[in-house]
């Protein structure tokens, strides 16, 4: 079971969200959001006022947009249609882009393997169109896209390579006595923004911790908790990279007592390499 208010809510970053400036003179600025809500809007609207020309960066989406000028540049994330990518998969989220001073583009990726060959879908007046990035780097695929409006990163086929990883921990209370409770564990591609499933998480308590691993498309992986009372919903699960903006837990830990969850060792196994450690924290909860 997954938390979540009855409204569904939406979170406007407005004037600014976090962002790094780089000027053309090469200075560096960062802005702290100021967070509005709607309860109209089911998905958040990432708000970006760029003052000048140069690099923005997203604190919260990863997203790079080099600006021809002074812009508005608002960011949301969509729902992929496979149907109409053939052989391609996607490799991240795919992103709504809303400005006209953008003129070039740097989409957050999750690639481990310097081979992995990605490419840019660029969708506009219902036709896609696949673009060839000008240069990747270790953390972004860099293209030429002025105007952007719904883009996102794709690769040929089904892929088993290894990509950067994220395990996000929520603690769920259940009832109105808050003495049960259900941790939610997901597995999540690296360039997926923590926010998105945040978001969707409402009361629920995002437990920060070291979320960095390397996992395998198509691979199973098991969760191990060194608790007693405590039941585990399917032990081992297989890892699919899911980029769909509606996410659901890999893994739901039910405990008796929430207050359990404080010291907690988590501990994510491969289960196609005799159990081999890919991830450990211990949980701490306030």
């Amino acid at each position: 079971m997954v938390c979540s208010s009855t409204i569904p809510m939406t979170t406007i970053l407005y004037p600014y969200t976090e962002f790094q400036c780089q000027t053309v003179e090469g200075q560096t600025n960062v802005q702290e959001p100021r967070i509005i809500t709607s309860q109209h809007i089911r998905r958040p609207t990432y708000r970006l006022q760029c003052p000048e020309a140069g690099l923005f960066q997203s604190g919260l989406t990863g997203l790079v947009f080099e600006m021809a000028g002074k812009g508005d540049v608002r960011v949301k994330i969509s729902k992929w249609d496979t149907s109409v990518l053939g052989s391609m998969t996607p490799a991240g989220p795919l992103f709504s882009i809303k400005c006209q001073a953008v003129l070039k583009l740097h989409l957050p990726h999750c690639m481990c393997d310097d081979e992995e060959v990605l490419s840019v879908a660029h969708f506009t007046g219902g036709t896609m169109e696949i673009v060839k990035p000008l240069k990747t780097t270790a953390s972004h695929v860099v293209v030429n896209i002025p105007n952007p409006s719904l883009v996102g990163l794709i690769r040929c086929g089904l892929s088993a390579l290894p990509v950067q990883s994220q395990v996000l921990l929520f603690l769920c209370p259940q009832g109105n006595t808050n003495q049960k409770g259900i941790l939610n564990v997901f597995l999540l591609p690296k360039n997926v923004p923590t926010y998105e499933v945040e978001h969707q998480q409402k009361g629920s308590t995002f437990i920060q911790t070291s979320s960095e691993c390397t996992l395998s498309p198509g691979r199973k992986y098991g969760l191990c908790c060194e608790l007693v009372d405590y039941n585990l919903h399917l032990k081992s699960r297989t890892f699919d990279g899911d980029f769909s903006p509606n996410f659901l837990p890999t893994f739901q830990v039910n405990l008796e007592c929430i207050s359990d969850a404080k010291n907690m060792n988590l501990t994510l196994l491969d289960r196609e390499t005799n159990d081999q450690k890919v991830w450990e924290c211990v949980v701490q909860t306030g």
